[in-house]
């Protein structure tokens, strides 16, 4: 069975200037990536060798591969955070989870806001999100759809007739509820109840 590293918490700067840049040392400069997607996957596939390659675990291996991540890609500060760098070493396996998963348990750890949605950098580092992620994404887009337009003061338009419980003696009908009724039975039934009506009594 393979190692399934624990979520940790991702250390501060201070604690990743240590012995761990030598990680970074003597690497060949990566060609510049044309936009934040492809810097992603750039970063994508030097941390999966990395992995394969180090005998480090825990938090002592998340420090080595961020050190690594920041010195051969500078371009990678204030794109992608430290959380979403251990994420995408984490071992997700066959357990139906993502690294999308494993950045949300990193963020919640660190105190820090978890993505609202993708972006193509975070697609690029971290791949698709798993079908649990990605209804939760949906979900917090239409609740931010829904915030944006009650901000707005965008009330639902309510045309027509509407029910109001409230039974009414005969002849006090409102016209509008009465109209409504009459046009609703001069149409034609629909097919599954017969081609012809059947007048009551008969």
């Amino acid at each position: 069975m393979p190692y399934q590293q624990p979520a940790s918490q991702v250390p501060g700067p201070a604690a990743r200037r240590s012995a761990m840049a030598a990680y970074a040392g003597n690497q060949r400069r990566p060609m510049r990536a044309r936009d934040d997607g492809e810097l992603g996957q750039q970063i994508r596939y030097a941390l999966w060798k990395f992995a394969s390659q180090t005998g480090l675990r825990g938090v002592r291996r998340d420090q080595a591969a961020i050190t690594l991540v920041r010195n051969r890609y500078p371009a990678s500060r204030g794109v992608f955070s430290d959380q979403a760098i251990a994420a995408t070493i984490r071992q997700v396996g066959d357990s139906g989870a993502c690294h999308w998963d494993a950045l949300r348990v990193l963020t919640a750890a660190a105190d820090e806001a978890m993505p609202t949605q993708p972006t193509s950098a975070l697609l690029g580092l971290l791949g698709r999100p798993c079908a649990r992620c990605r209804a939760a994404f949906a979900e917090a887009e239409s609740y931010d759809h829904e915030r944006r337009l009650l901000a707005s003061g965008y009330r639902r338009r309510v045309t027509g007739p509407q029910p109001t419980g409230a039974l009414w003696p005969a002849g006090q009908e409102p016209p509008g509820l009465t109209a409504a009724a009459r046009a609703a039975a001069s149409k034609p039934p629909p097919r599954f109840y017969g081609s012809k009506r059947v007048l009551p009594g008969k």
